[in-house]
């Protein structure tokens, strides 16, 4: 009957076909909109702005990425990843970092060259050095595997003997409870070897198989450790460029000893993607809406408890009381309770406030780029951030109108690309060489 009445009526047909080309052609211009991003830099001749010139990605005529279609959702962008992105299959080389108050560090290296043959010495090692910057190697970690990884259990002392390279290395952060398995970081590390560089998985205390062997574990303001991990890969390499991608939380230890070393710092470049900059102001909005207060915030508190129950060490330390597990229902529970007073602070407030990396942006001393996106449920791109870096011409941020929290999935096979803030990472840190 319907087919009838277009053949009796010609200029029905025609103006249906016109309907359906309007509804597709405005679906698409709201969809062009929404994959927007915009870059935030001091000034044409900030030298992060030459060097942004230099990434492709970042330098298009219309300012906009290619986000897969169905993914304009910031749950979706956020949770969707985590369920069926495939991790890489990457074959990591561990060493441990002992600390002076005891607690320790595992750096997952991934090598392009593969395995350094068995007959190669190990290089000296300068004990002045590590009784100044106390750091002890153990050779003979456990083995600790995950999906499609392979943890090596050989020393890999000698992956860093030839002093002479200038191949760059990359070292990766992770985000809260995470390490060196990760998904987004098994793709980082593959990107690396894409560009003939050397990647480390870092994995914090307590984090990715690393042994808890203190009585506190890490927290977003753990940037002294950082800075021996830092001191210690350059010392070994110190013709390599050496850079660093901080995901999530790891974003905001990265920012905050970016800020405390400035020019100091050996880094050559860095990238922050989704950093809660400011932790309070972060929490703080999380919570305003019920839905991600009841899914994201208790997840999270969800898995800290995990972790703390899992390592017998933290049992040392009296913030950390069972009896107060019954107290968390979300982050601020959490972080108010047991964070918060294990590094000495009087609770979640003081906490956040203490380790925000926003305090330190001005000065930051290399060049860094931040992506962050406006949906970010969890650190949302604001203009605050930007604000708080003053006139600092070294640093840059990318705000993205949708792409969740360490989202960004992009075209048409989002299972196994890299997400486009990985991309955006990469191009920066390549051209910081040139």
């Amino acid at each position: 009957m319907n087919i009838d009445l277009i053949h009796q009526h010609p200029l029905l047909a025609g103006a249906s076909v016109c309907g359906v080309v309007v509804a597709v052609s405005c679906a698409l211009l709201w969809f062009r909109k929404k994959c927007r991003f915009h870059v935030h830099v001091h000034g044409p001749h900030a030298r992060v702005a030459k060097i942004i010139q230099k990434c492709p990605e970042l330098m298009k005529e219309k300012k906009f990425w290619n986000a897969t279609l169905f993914c304009t959702n910031k749950h979706v962008q956020t949770v969707w990843p985590n369920i069926v992105r495939r991790p890489v299959a990457v074959t990591y080389s561990r060493e441990y970092l002992q600390l002076e108050d005891g607690g320790c560090l595992g750096l997952d290296w991934c090598l392009l060259s593969g395995e350094m043959p068995a007959s190669q010495p190990a290089p000296s090692i300068d004990h002045q050095w590590l009784s100044d910057h106390p750091t002890i190697v153990n050779p003979r970690p456990p083995r600790h595997t995950g999906r499609d990884i392979d943890v090596d259990l050989k020393s890999t002392i000698s992956c860093m003997a030839d002093k002479e390279t200038t191949k760059p290395i990359v070292l990766l952060i992770h985000g809260v409870t995470g390490g060196s398995r990760e998904t987004y970081i098994t793709h980082m590390v593959k990107q690396a070897h894409a560009r003939g560089w050397d990647a480390i998985g870092l994995n914090m205390r307590g984090c990715g198989g690393t042994p808890l062997t203190s009585p506190i574990a890490y927290c977003a303001g753990s940037s002294d450790d950082l800075d021996l991990i830092v001191q210690y890969v350059h010392r070994n390499r110190p013709k390599s460029p050496l850079f660093a991608i901080g995901v999530s939380l790891g974003g905001n230890v990265l920012c905050k000893y970016l800020g405390e070393t400035g020019k100091d710092s050996p880094l050559s470049a860095a990238v922050a993607l989704a950093c809660p900059f400011a932790p309070l102001t972060c929490i703080r909005d999380l919570h305003t809406r019920w839905f991600d207060r009841l899914i994201y915030s208790r997840l999270i508190a969800h898995r800290l408890v995990k972790f703390i129950e899992k390592h017998p060490a933290l049992k040392a330390n009296k913030a950390f009381a069972t009896d107060k597990k019954k107290l968390i229902t979300d982050v601020w529970d959490f972080d108010e309770h047991m964070t918060g007073p294990a590094f000495g602070f009087s609770g979640a407030e003081e906490y956040y406030t203490k380790v925000a990396s926003v305090n330190g942006l001005d000065k930051v001393g290399i060049p860094l780029l931040a992506v962050n996106s406006r949906d970010d449920p969890l650190a949302p791109f604001l203009d605050e951030f930007w604000h708080a870096t003053g006139d600092n011409t070294h640093v840059s941020m990318i705000e993205t109108q949708i792409g969740g929290h360490v989202g960004w999935m992009q075209g048409w096979s989002p299972t196994t690309n890299a997400n486009w803030g990985e991309v955006v990472a990469f191009q920066f840190l390549a051209a910081s060489i040139c």
